[in-house]
């Protein structure tokens, strides 16, 4: 099937003896749930050996936290996870548009990604956050007294 991509399941199958992977591929992300396509390399390179392993009867749901990053006038991008239109920003360092800047983005239950804007060490420790119900990932970055 086709549908903004090749769409396959988990398991990067998108019909019997037939996977597909990188930019082409859509699939059910695991941990969301979600159809998704991401178009990075480093995704096309770990989807491929996902993809490969299970071509060859692995069996094992290719499941990664989606990533990307890009450079911006010397100023390094990332984000972790997916960003949703109606998720609200969480600032946990800096200030936003600033070099230093951090955040979770949260749907209100959950924390569904880390945006770091020139904080590569914060949004690196945030991204371990994604996924986890937004109560409790705010509450284990409050110092205990």
């Amino acid at each position: 099937v086709i549908d903004d991509g090749v769409v396959c399941d988990e398991f990067c199958g998108a019909a019997p003896g037939v996977h597909a992977a990188g930019d082409v591929a859509r699939w059910k992300l695991p941990r969301s749930g979600r159809l998704t396509r991401l178009e990075h390399r480093q995704n096309a390179t770990e989807q491929g050996i996902a993809a490969a392993r299970n071509l060859l009867g692995a069996r094992e749901p290719y499941d990664p936290l989606p990533y990307f990053w890009t450079d911006l006038h010397g100023t390094r991008i990332q984000v972790f996870g997916h960003i949703g239109e109606a998720d609200r920003l969480l600032p946990q360092a800096g200030v936003p548009g600033r070099p230093g800047f951090a955040a979770l983005a949260s749907d209100g239950q959950r924390v569904t990604a880390a945006i770091g804007w020139g904080a590569p060490r914060p949004v690196r420790r945030l991204s371990a956050l994604v996924g986890q119900p937004v109560d409790e990932a705010v509450s284990s970055l409050v110092p205990t007294p």
